[in-house]
């Protein structure tokens, strides 16, 4: 069994260059929302249940989601995480 590298570098060595400008007005609003259940998670965690659209389906997002994919997939890749067992 290898050791598993639990602060991979790939995603902080990254640089984003998109705008995350909406991104930051559309999470703060969220964060505000009274509708957010907050009474779900302890020391006032904030939860997207109740919303319809969760943050990381948000158009906002998109940019972001995109690129920091292949980061994502290479450090599933180094854990040797299998997203679907069959």
């Amino acid at each position: 069994m290898e050791p598993c590298n639990i602060f991979p570098s790939p995603i902080w060595k990254g640089h984003f260059t998109g705008d995350l400008i909406k991104l930051k007005e559309r999470s703060l609003n969220f964060l505000k929302d009274p509708n957010t259940n907050i009474s779900a998670l302890m020391d006032g965690g904030i939860s997207s249940g109740p919303d319809p659209q969760p943050p990381h389906e948000w158009k906002e997002t998109k940019g972001f989601m995109d690129w920091s994919a292949d980061f994502c997939n290479k450090v599933w890749e180094d854990w040797n995480y299998q997203t679907m067992p069959w």
